[in-house]
């Protein structure tokens, strides 16, 4: 399971994928943290020394990176715990939320997969070229990518600019 320092990375990674730069501020803004705190964190880590993020902070974590909060939290409350058999039952918590969470996301682009097949969409250039015809599978779209950001705003991606990534259209 990751643990903060792991977290840290991530958000890093994604902000530098966006091209925005990963500074202790920004980090700072994303977590509801101070910057003074988070660059505590990043030098008890060069320490060597493990600080765990509060369970506020991993809430907001989880949903910067689209992660489970429930999976987040089970990876903080596994680097909390001192006792191996409390840490070897946040990690099967883990474990279990995303197998269960993997479920719903496969089912989901499963269903939608059919809407957008049902309306004759089968490729990439014809979902560019029938955007038109099939408004109401935009709207289901962007209804549940609100609802729960990753696989949708990906599916999103994929149909706006004809299989390319690249950012969302307003």
């Amino acid at each position: 399971m990751e643990r903060s320092q792991d977290w840290i990375r991530l958000i890093k990674d994604k902000l530098s994928d966006q091209g925005i730069n990963p500074s202790d501020y920004r980090l700072a803004k994303i977590t509801g943290l101070t910057a003074s705190a988070i660059s505590h964190y990043q030098k008890r880590i060069r320490q060597g020394k493990e600080p765990v993020f509060r369970d506020e902070v991993g809430i907001r974590i989880a949903d910067f990176l689209e992660v489970d909060r429930a999976y987040v939290l089970a990876s903080l409350a596994a680097e909390r715990s001192q006792d191996p058999d409390v840490v070897a039952t946040w990690e099967r918590v883990g474990q279990l939320v995303q197998r269960v969470t993997g479920t719903a996301r496969r089912g989901a682009a499963a269903i939608l997969a059919g809407i957008l097949m049902s309306y004759g969409i089968t490729s990439p250039d014809q979902a560019v070229a029938g955007a038109k015809n099939f408004e109401p599978v935009i709207y289901i779209i962007r209804t549940y990518r609100r609802i729960r950001g990753g696989w949708c705003a990906a599916l999103w991606r994929w149909l706006a600019n004809g299989g390319h990534s690249g950012p969302l259209p307003a």
